[in-house]
């Protein structure tokens, strides 16, 4: 008889969607660490440091009702499409792809994006879901 643990508890290196998406459908908690989980959780106190990580897509607020997210200079990044994505291990994820409309006159540009452009990011919903959870239930009694 095959028995899963009712929790699982690893470091960053199976901290992929793949992984949280085999925990769920078997029913185990999710107590994986992810490769930012230290910069999400850890209080920076140097001021560069601090202004570093606000650029990261990870750290834009997302407004699930619009469908789009909010960078640091409090613009809108929108919907753009959907692309698929494989792992070498045959696991299928979705790619949300998002776009800034007018970056060149933001006085950030040049500390988020490197982009001729506008700023785009590409996320999957689904690992920011497993994520947020991972966080909790590692940073919670």
């Amino acid at each position: 008889m095959k028995r899963l643990p009712k929790k699982v508890v690893a470091d960053a290196a199976y901290g992929s969607e793949e992984y949280y998406a085999y925990l769920q459908q078997h029913s185990v908690e999710n107590y994986l660490k992810y490769n930012s989980f230290y910069q999400d959780t850890h209080h920076y106190r140097n001021p560069e440091d601090i202004r570093k990580h606000q650029f990261r897509a990870d750290h834009f607020e997302y407004d699930a009702d619009q469908d789009e997210f909010i960078c640091t200079a409090k613009q809108s990044l929108s919907y753009l499409y959907t692309s698929k994505y494989q792992t070498d291990n045959g696991y299928e994820s979705e790619r949300c792809h998002y776009g800034a409309q007018s970056c060149n006159e933001c006085p950030l540009k040049s500390e988020c994006t490197k982009a001729k452009g506008n700023r785009h990011i590409q996320v999957s919903l689904r690992l920011m879901e497993f994520r947020k959870q991972a966080r909790e239930n590692l940073t919670t009694d």
